[in-house]
């Protein structure tokens, strides 16, 4: 009888393990489910903010160019010269990543994504600016408000060519061979690789 006692009990010792960890096994994937979705729900969001300010102030931007809505006349010099190098580096960017494995709405969204860090990092700076003018008195936020549109702009302008130029994905991405003759805005990049496939299968064919 002590013998069959012992035994049940070690069944049931085990059993009870068992449930024990089935029961942590549990709590941990859901615990990791939880995390990964809270994880999602924040980039999603911190996404969303950073798309939503680049668009705002590259709308705020094309507003300010033609503020007086007198069409080309209503560009500056500098203002001219900033089109031209966006037109330009806009070109760049998409040469370089028709040839890598990015998806379109990645190709559409990097460049707005590092325009709207640099616009975040810049409404931190005027954050703090603005306290400090609070706590002591002082109104250089308003100082540059009023003098430094000039500044502003171009500063704007700045975040804009730079989100552009950085914004070209990484070699490893790459799933076609650069060539000089993509500059060229055609679409040589497919024709060359239907070639070479078209010059493989007639090597395969004459093997």
């Amino acid at each position: 009888m002590d013998r069959s006692n012992v035994e049940q009990r070690q069944k049931m010792g085990i059993n009870g393990s068992k449930k024990h960890e089935g029961l942590l096994h549990l709590l941990f994937e859901l615990d990791w489910a939880v995390g990964r979705i809270v994880a999602t729900l924040l980039n999603v969001c911190l996404f969303i903010a950073l798309v939503g300010m680049a668009l705002i102030s590259l709308w705020l931007a094309l507003i300010n160019i033609f503020e007086y809505q007198e069409g080309l006349s209503d560009i500056s010099d500098i203002e001219a010269v900033f089109v031209i190098l966006a037109l330009v580096l806009l070109r760049r960017y998409f040469i370089y990543t028709r040839q890598t494995s990015e998806r379109w709405w990645n190709m559409w969204s990097m460049p707005l994504i590092w325009y709207g860090r640099f616009v975040l990092v810049a409404w931190l700076v005027v954050s703090v600016v603005a306290l400090t003018d609070l706590q002591e008195g002082t109104k250089h936020l308003d100082l540059v408000r009023l003098h430094g549109e000039n500044y502003i702009q171009m500063f704007a302008f700045s975040g804009i060519l730079l989100s552009l130029y950085i914004a070209v994905p990484s070699k490893g991405k790459r799933t076609m061979v650069f060539d000089s003759q993509d500059l060229n805005g055609d679409d040589s990049i497919a024709k060359n690789n239907v070639n070479s496939q078209e010059q493989s299968q007639k090597t395969k064919s004459d093997i």
